[in-house]
């Protein structure tokens, strides 16, 4: 049998009995699958199973149709159930899949290995191996520990996290009062903190606010900013104009020579305080191979913190498989912080949906979500606060920003108001 027969087999499986899920998910992931359309077919059977509705063909192809897939249609689930020959072997076929694309990723990174080594890549050729290591690893009982072992190492774990061993105040309570409320509160390393928002919506201003406040209260911890759309110059830009006032006693912003005057003394204030501890690595089309490379290089160096801007900003090697490659890097990042002991605070795009149908946001309004919510530890959604002036008929609050925890893995899922400057770049939390 070949493997796309199997992977055919598998999901015919799935659809004729659901009751087989479990034991699938258990032996196979959706990145196991060869094809791309299985890949589909399968993390919507996925999302389904987990949001606990049923595997039904009418459900999964309505799904399926708002991705507007070449070669699936209404047909084709039909097509699967058919070629399922026993609905008993699906677990065994799921073993056989998963090995496969065991192999596949081996095969992968021994040729990048071999590439790295010709040409002398130190950091490419680390990366490689552990990536096989992992790949090799993928299934084995290495991780089994007694009850006893597991509740010795999470008392370790709330040592750890107590305030200055790992926990970084910000001076926001949001952030450090109702994030991680349940470990001791604060933003810590070994997380994946996810900004979202529409164009515009300050996403990037958010993550500069966190990491600068973050910095004043922590002078001993370092940052990084992955800036994959700004220059440093613009980033610097926003930081100054916090720092100094940068418009007249009339209100109007300053010109010229006065404005010059005012940007010397913010870059001057910034060197002299937080300044130094925050670097900037502005590169367009980084690969996800290059963003963890460049921040194990900077791990290194006693960098904590790191911030991407944005998710959507990554040079992925196939467009045309998106969901599942940033899934596959959320993974990676939250691996990466564990390894390194770090926090990782990344941008990501939210969809239209919510404002087209007048809502607050929700994990489902993530572009290309897939499994970022999976991974992440804390979701926050940036949107404009709202006032409803009709029955019919809702609008923005001017200057007025509101932070949702869409995710607080370990606490309660809170908004917060903030008002905001956008021309000093700041922010002032309003009373919870």
């Amino acid at each position: 049998m070949r493997m796309v027969e199997m992977e055919e087999a598998v999901l015919g499986a799935l659809l004729l009995d659901e009751t087989l899920m479990d034991g699938v998910a258990d032996r196979v992931e959706v990145s196991d699958f060869s094809v791309l359309n299985h890949r589909h077919i399968f993390g919507v059977m996925m999302d389904r199973h987990e949001r606990g509705q049923s595997l039904d063909q009418l459900g999964i192809f309505a799904e399926l149709k708002k991705l507007n897939l070449q070669d699936v249609n209404s047909v084709t689930l039909s097509d699967l159930m058919m070629k399922c020959p026993a609905t008993t072997a699906a677990d065994h076929w799921a073993e056989q899949i998963n090995e496969s694309a065991k192999l596949r990723k081996m095969s992968h990174e021994a040729r990048v290995l071999a590439d790295a080594c010709t040409n002398g890549k130190v950091d490419s050729v680390e990366d490689c191996l552990k990536a096989l290591s992992k790949v090799w690893e993928t299934g084995s009982d290495h991780r089994v520990r007694t009850l006893s072992e597991a509740a010795m190492d999470y008392v370790r774990f709330l040592e750890r996290t107590e305030r200055g061993k790992g926990s970084w105040e910000t001076g926001i309570d949001l952030f450090d009062e109702v994030c991680n409320s349940g470990i001791g509160g604060g933003l810590q390393q070994h997380q994946l903190m996810i900004v979202a928002g529409r164009a515009g919506a300050g996403k990037t201003t958010t993550a500069l606010y966190i990491i600068r406040e973050m910095m004043k209260r922590n002078p001993d911890l370092l940052s990084c900013f992955f800036s994959l759309e700004l220059t440093g110059a613009a980033l610097g830009g926003k930081v100054i104009r916090s720092e100094v006032d940068m418009q007249d006693a009339q209100g109007k912003d300053l010109r010229g020579e006065a404005f010059r005057k005012a940007a010397r003394l913010g870059a001057s204030r910034l060197s002299k305080g937080y300044g130094k501890q925050i670097r900037i690595i502005d590169h367009t089309g980084m690969s996800p191979n290059g963003i963890l490379a460049s921040a194990r290089r900077q791990a290194k160096q006693g960098v904590k913190v790191f911030v991407i801007d944005h998710l959507h900003r990554v040079a992925y090697p196939n467009m045309n498989d998106l969901r599942h490659q940033i899934g596959d890097f959320c993974k990676r990042l939250t691996d990466f912080a564990k390894d390194h002991e770090c926090l990782f605070v990344v941008c990501a795009q939210l969809n239209r949906d919510s404002e087209k149908m007048m809502r607050p946001p929700t994990m489902a309004d993530l572009a290309e979500s897939g499994q970022i919510e999976q991974h992440a530890d804390i979701i926050l959604a940036v949107h404009p606060a709202t006032q409803q002036v009709s029955k019919a008929r809702v609008e923005a609050i001017p200057n007025l920003l509101r932070f949702s925890l869409l995710k607080n893995r370990h606490g309660a899922q809170k908004s917060r108001d903030f008002k905001v400057s956008w021309g000093h770049q700041t922010f002032l939390e309003m009373e919870g």
